[in-house]
């Protein structure tokens, strides 16, 4: 049996880490699912010799945690990721919801979207300390509110939400990626002021989803760097002199609203930028990265 999937990545809005489990006010996130993708293919029957193809900077520790929880060893696995691993955009979140799909389809376990998205985050928690609107996100798609308290509510939000606002949020990458896997070990114990700023963040989520409804880009902006603000305030490491400098020339460019995507220390980030988009993308110095949203979500299929 072949199985072939895709799964997609996510830009994370607003109320990132307080959909870590050692929070316990009730985290709330506002995220889009785009068409970045992991992509993958499973053989079980060929009579290839035991064959890995992965992406640059993944390791087989990943996947066969995966493999072993199932106690299932394919005999082909190609793996192939369209974002840089590193860059914050959620790849290991949408890596492992999608071999957990194929695993899915391929045991008939019949399983449902949002139990393959704890799935993933429970066998994952044992490499990467994290929360869990990635694996979500990657599972339905489209654009979600989520709550988090004795369990994740996940409301899916219609295109009417998004659309004033979508075109106005550019994607980049910095030029440089995480330089430490370890940011986010900085939430495995809350002290009472990284409680304090992420009550803040999870409490910007609703005035940024009204915003983004209202398409008061300006609002939305403004939001979304406070937002960025109190991150940096909620753990070292997030930030660095060269991002806030990148950040200031954005501002200076036209830019209405900008963060860093994921842990922070590098990878991608994204403008709020309404007018004058080439102009922008030709002078901020760091590449542009096309996208659009993703409004299906996990996909697996038999071919």
């Amino acid at each position: 049996m072949r199985i072939y999937g895709e799964s997609p990545h996510r830009i994370s809005l607003f109320g990132g880490g307080s959909d870590i489990p050692t929070y316990k006010n009730g985290g709330m996130t506002l995220s889009i699912a785009i068409n970045i993708k992991q992509k993958m293919l499973i053989d079980f029957d060929c009579n290839f010799k035991e064959t890995f193809n992965l992406p640059v900077g993944s390791s087989n520790d990943f996947y066969n945690n995966i493999f072993n929880y199932f106690n299932l060893y394919p005999h082909f696995f190609s793996a192939q990721c369209d974002a840089i691993i590193t860059g914050g955009l959620g790849s290991s979140a949408s890596a492992s919801v999608l071999l957990i799909g194929l695993i899915n389809k391929k045991l008939k376990l019949k399983y449902d979207n949002n139990k393959i998205a704890e799935l993933a985050w429970k066998i994952e928690k044992g490499l990467n300390f994290g929360g869990k609107q990635d694996q979500y996100a990657s599972a339905h798609g489209g654009v979600n509110l989520m709550t988090f308290r004795n369990k994740v509510e996940v409301i899916s939000l219609g295109r009417s939400f998004v659309e004033p606002i979508k075109d106005s949020i550019l994607l980049f990458h910095t030029g440089e990626n995480r330089k430490s896997g370890k940011i986010q070990e900085g939430f495995k114990k809350l002290s009472k002021d990284q409680i304090k700023y992420l009550d803040k963040i999870r409490d910007l989520v609703m005035p940024g989803l009204r915003a983004m409804y209202e398409g008061n880009i300006k609002e939305f902006g403004r939001l979304l760097t406070e937002s960025w603000e109190l991150k940096k305030k909620s753990n070292a490491g997030v930030s660095n002199e060269k991002i806030d400098k990148l950040f200031e020339k954005g501002k200076k460019l036209g830019a209405l609203g900008w963060k860093l995507l994921g842990a922070g220390g590098g990878g991608y980030c994204i403008f709020i930028v309404p007018k004058k988009q080439e102009e922008f993308k030709k002078k901020i110095g760091i590449k542009w990265v096309d996208y659009s949203i993703d409004w299906n979500g996990l996909d697996t299929r038999i071919i």
